[in-house]
């Protein structure tokens, strides 16, 4: 089902919503084509991120990081651990780049995989899901697995489209 935005092409079918959430391969790629496009798109940015910075702290995990934009814009402090996980290879040499060229902070690493994939004995006060839900199969199970991550009166920030 496309949106109102159909005309873009930024959403990928279930077919390749369900590629995306089954595996990751050395070949993995993701197939959506908004990241770029939504990476000028900074008066939303700016908007979220008056919302949900008063409950972002500590050590923070980001899923679904794609190229880094959200990091950008909402890791404005210098935190002990922020962790972009991605599961596109191309998508982690990307913010690798980025983080050396200045434009991501110090406190920045990358983790190449699935949140399933990534060890649990790491736990976070603030765990982020920007735009990312919608794109998980089985978005109750990855919730519930994403509560083991956190310390404990951590928060998880969920921040999808709506109508999805």
């Amino acid at each position: 089902m496309k949106n109102s935005m159909s005309e873009l092409d930024i959403m990928p079918d279930s077919q390749e919503v369900q590629a995306i959430t089954d595996t990751v391969t050395d070949d993995f790629i993701y197939c959506g084509k908004e990241l770029e496009l939504f990476r000028h798109a900074q008066n939303w940015k700016k908007y979220y991120a008056k919302k949900i910075l008063p409950y972002i702290s500590g050590d923070v995990l980001e899923v679904g990081a794609g190229i880094g934009e959200t990091s950008k814009v909402l890791c404005q402090q210098e935190h002990p651990r922020w962790v972009l996980l991605e599961p596109d290879v191309r998508q982690v040499e990307i913010i690798k780049r980025r983080k050396q060229e200045g434009a991501l902070p110090k406190c920045c690493e990358t983790f190449t995989g699935l949140l399933k994939e990534y060890p649990e004995s790491n736990k976070f006060d603030t765990i982020l899901y920007i735009d990312v839900i919608e794109h998980i199969a089985d978005d109750k199970a990855e919730v519930h697995l994403a509560a083991n991550y956190l310390k404990a009166g951590g928060h998880l920030i969920i921040l999808c489209p709506a109508n999805m």
